[in-house]
C-alpha cells in the first residue's frame, strides 16, 4: 500500500509517492549479488501494512567503501519532492554490525552533472532488525525539483565495518506534472474523433498540447503544439489504425520553474469507422427521456406483416441481446418468416453518412444464424436501391459469428452517391419461404487491407 499525503482536510492529495518503475537506483557498489540498489525501491521485503521484513535479500548491502558508500536514485523526468520515507538496514545482526546509513548527505539534480545539498548533514534513524520494521526517517524535500537525487554515507550506525546498507526509501511528489492520461497509456481502439483529457499540474496556468504521430518530433518538442486553457483538447480528426504520440507542458510564468512536462503518451486509433455497433439502444420507455429503443431506430415489419415478415429485437426487455454478441454487449436480434416473401429491417443514418473519408472501401457486417433457420437469401441495400446478395445461400444457418465483407463499390456501380448514404437495410429474400432468426452486430467500414 503507497498512502498518499493529504491536504484540505482530506478531498485532495497533497502529495503522491511515485510509481517504482519510473525510478531506477545505482550504487558505488554491492556487497553481495542478490542485495543490489534495486531492492531499496523495488518492496521487496514490505508487506501490505509497509512494513519491512529482516531478510537481507529484501535490502541493499554495499561492498567494502572506506570513504562511505553512496546510492542514487534517478526518475524518468524532474518532479517536485515533498518528502522521502526511509527504512534503514534492518538485518537481524544491525544491533551488532550497524550497517544501517547514519550521518548522510543528500543532493539532487535536475541533470545528473549539477548537484544541490539538501540542507545540512541528516541522521537516520536506526532500524529494529526485527521484521516488521515501519519507516522512522522522514526527509522534507521542501518542494524541490528533481530527476536524480543522491544519498552519500559518511558513516553507519556502528562504524566497525566500511559497509553501508538501506532497506527501502520512498519518494514524495507534488503533482505538478500532467498525469492520468485520456486516453489511457498505449490505449487501443480509441475513436477518430477523441477529445484527450489529462490530470492538471497542480500549478498550471496553461497547458502545451504536443501531439503528433512522429514519437521523435513529440521527444524532442518539435511537434505541433497548442496551448489551451482547460485540461482536455479535441475532438480530434484523425487516421483510421494509426498510433499517435502526446505530451503536456504544464506552464506557470510566475512559478520558479515555469514548465513541468509530463511522460510522453501513446494511443492507437481503430483501423474502421462504425456504421452501427448496437451499443446505445436501451428498454426506456417510448416518450420517456433517453429511451432509444432499437426496434424505433430499426424499422422492420411488425406494423406490416403482410409486406414484411421481419422483428427486430426481443418481446421483452433487454430487448438488444446481450449474450449473443460479436463485440461489446448487445447485438441485434432479428427474427424473419418469409412467407410474405421478404423479411428487412432498414436504418436511417442521421451521422456518418459520408462513406468516403479516410478511404474506407469496405462494408463489413457481422452475423451468426442457426443451423436450423430456414436458408434464405441474405442481402443489404443502401439508400433504398443499391442491393447486394451475400454469396453464400446458408449464410443464414451460420452457427457462429461470421463477417461479411462488401467491396463499396458495388454499390457505387448501382448508382449509390457513398459521399452521401442515408439509410442502410439489412434482409432475407425468399428461397423456401421459411423462418428463422439471426443476430446482427458490429456493422462498419473499413480502409483496404495494407
Amino acid at each position: 500500500v503507497c498512502p498518499v499525503v493529504w491536504e484540505d482536510g482530506g478531498s485532495n492529495p497533497a502529495s503522491y509517492p511515485m510509481r517504482v518503475k519510473n525510478i531506477t537506483a545505482t550504487a558505488s557498489s554491492t556487497g553481495l549479488a542478490d542485495m543490489g540498489p534495486e531492492n531499496t525501491i523495488n518492496g521487496s521485503g514490505l508487506d501490505t501494512d509497509d512494513l519491512h521484513s529482516a531478510g537481507p535479500a529484501d535490502m541493499w548491502i554495499s561492498d567494502s567503501d572506506p570513504l562511505g558508500a553512496w546510492i542514487e536514485y534517478e526518475f524518468e523526468a524532474a518532479h517536485k519532492l515533498s518528502e522521502m520515507w526511509v527504512w534503514n538496514s534492518n538485518e537481524l545482526i544491525e544491533f551488532l554490525v550497524g550497517f544501517g546509513l547514519k550521518d548522510v548527505t543528500i543532493e539532487y539534480s535536475t541533470n545528473g552533472s549539477d548537484y544541490t545539498t539538501l540542507g545540512t548533514t541528516h541522521e537516520f534513524t536506526r532500524a529494529s532488525g526485527e521484521s516488521g520494521y515501519a519507516h522512522n526517517t522522514t526527509v522534507d524535500f521542501g518542494s524541490v525539483a528533481a530527476k536524480y537525487v543522491r544519498l552519500t554515507a559518511n558513516s553507519n550506525r556502528v562504524g566497525v565495518l566500511d559497509l553501508y546498507g538501506l532497506s527501502e526509501v520512498r519518494f514524495f511528489q507534488i503533482p505538478v506534472n500532467a498525469r492520468k492520461p485520456y486516453p489511457a497509456y498505449e490505449a487501443t481502439g480509441v475513436p477518430r474523433d477523441v477529445a484527450l483529457g489529462w490530470r492538471a499540474g497542480r500549478e498550471a496556468a496553461t497547458h502545451d498540447v504536443y501531439f503528433s504521430s512522429d514519437e521523435q518530433a513529440v521527444m524532442d518538442d518539435t511537434a505541433p503544439v497548442e496551448t489551451v486553457i482547460e485540461a482536455g483538447y479535441g475532438p480530434l480528426s484523425l487516421d483510421l489504425g494509426k498510433t499517435y504520440y502526446w505530451k503536456i507542458n504544464e506552464v506557470n510564468e510566475a512559478e520558479v520553474i515555469t514548465t513541468w512536462g509530463s511522460n510522453i503518451w501513446s494511443f492507437t486509433t481503430v483501423d474502421f469507422l462504425i456504421v452501427d455497433d448496437f451499443e446505445s439502444y436501451n428498454d426506456i420507455n417510448e416518450g420517456e427521456p433517453g429511451s432509444n429503443r432499437i426496434y424505433l431506430a430499426w424499422l422492420d415489419g411488425f406494423d406490416n406483416p403482410a409486406a414484411n415478415g421481419s422483428v427486430v429485437g426481443h418481446a421483452n426487455p433487454p430487448l438488444a441481446e446481450q449474450t449473443i454478441v460479436n463485440s461489446g454487449s448487445q447485438s441485434m436480434p432479428f427474427a424473419y418468416d418469409n412467407a410474405v416473401g421478404k423479411s428487412e429491417a432498414t436504418l436511417t443514418l442521421t451521422s456518418n453518412r459520408d462513406w468516403t473519408v479516410k478511404g474506407v472501401s469496405n462494408l463489413t457486417v457481422w452475423y451468426q444464424g442457426d443451423p436450423a433457420n430456414a436458408a434464405e437469401t441474405m442481402y443489404v441495400i443502401l439508400n433504398g436501391s443499391a442491393s447486394v446478395d451475400n454469396n453464400n445461400p446458408d449464410a443464414a444457418q451460420a452457427a457462429g459469428w461470421t463477417e461479411w465483407n462488401i467491396p463499396l463499390q458495388a454499390f457505387a456501380d448501382q448508382g449509390v452517391n457513398l459521399s452521401n448514404v442515408t439509410s442502410i437495410t439489412l434482409g432475407l429474400r425468399s428461397g423456401t419461404g421459411g423462418s428463422g432468426m439471426l443476430y446482427i452486430d458490429d456493422i462498419r467500414l473499413y480502409p483496404p487491407a495494407p
